[in-house]
This record gives structure tokens, sequence and C-alpha cells, in this order.
């Protein structure tokens, strides 16, 4: 009798600290997106969007994050950068776990740089977004995100949406 409780106790502890596992863990996250487009008489334009973020799991579902962006608009022989380092929340609709799709939605807001030339000016930003990870196993997930920004500089302001597509770790 005793042997069994033990083994109860211990087996309750490993189901205990694998169910919270999610609380406290890291997830690090990269995207992109590439867009080239053309416009009747006028020069072809690429832009390339990279994403980065760092966040930290304060519940199973909620994760605090910070984030760089790096945006680089290429076309008519000018370059245009846009910097952005920002912090916010991603919230998942789920827990994950291998070959499981979950849903997630996100939000943050930023301090941004935009160079082009000789002419720079900085700003704060907003986004805001939902997506969906794919888990390839229980800690890593491709993942899929739409989002709405809004960037309001000294001397211009920036809408618009992006779809980005990268991958996230958990560890």
């Amino acid at each position: 009798m005793k042997k069994h409780v033990i083994t109860t106790l211990i087996a309750g502890l490993f189901a205990a600290s694998s169910a919270m596992a999610a609380e406290g863990q890291t997830e690090v996250s990269v995207s992109g997106q590439m867009d080239s487009s053309s416009v009747d008489g006028g020069a072809d334009t690429t832009v390339t969007v990279v994403t980065g973020s760092l966040g930290q799991y304060i519940s199973p579902v909620l994760v605090v994050r910070g984030s760089v962006l790096v945006a680089a608009a290429e076309g008519g022989g000018s370059t245009t950068n846009l910097t952005g380092l920002g912090a916010g929340i991603k919230y998942y609709i789920g827990e994950g776990a291998k070959s499981k799709w979950v849903p997630f939605a996100l939000a943050n807001v930023s301090f941004v740089s935009l160079e082009a030339g000789n002419f720079s000016e900085s700003g704060y930003g907003v986004s805001g977004g939902v997506g969906v990870s794919n888990f390839i196993t229980e800690d890593v997930s491709f993942d899929i995100t739409g989002e709405i920004y809004s960037n309001t500089l000294a001397d211009s302001t920036q809408d618009g949406t992006r779809l980005l597509f990268g991958l996230t770790a958990r560890y």
C-alpha cells in the first residue's frame, strides 16, 4: 500500500510539472515577408520585412514579448529603411501540442525610426493581428500572422497590413 501511495505521488509531481511547463518558458520567434510590385510607368519596388521577438510565458497561453522589426523598401534607385523596437503581448487560443493548429492574437507598441537617403525621422507605432501556429513538435511551430500596423512619425504616417511567415521555438 505504501509503495502505491509513493508511486502515485511521484507520478503526480511529474504530471504537474509537465502540465505547468509553459508558464515560465521562453519563446523565440523569427518571421518575414518579401513583396515585389510594379507600377505602370514607375519603378519596380521590393519590400522586405524581418521581425524577431523574445517572449516570456506568464501563463500557459499568454506571452509578454519584446520585438525588433527591420524593413527595407528598394525601388527607383533609392532605399528606405524602417527599424522598430517594441513591446507587446501574444495570446494563444488553446495550448500547443505536436501536429496541432493553435490560433493566436497579438498586440505591440514600438519606437520606430525611418531613414531615406539624407532624411530621417522617428516616432511610435502600434500593431495588432491574428495568426495560427502549426506545431511541428511540441516546442517548435510554423507560424502565419496577419497584422495591421500604424506608424506615426514626425512628418508622416504609415498605415498598412502585412502577412508574415516564420518559426517559433519554446524552451
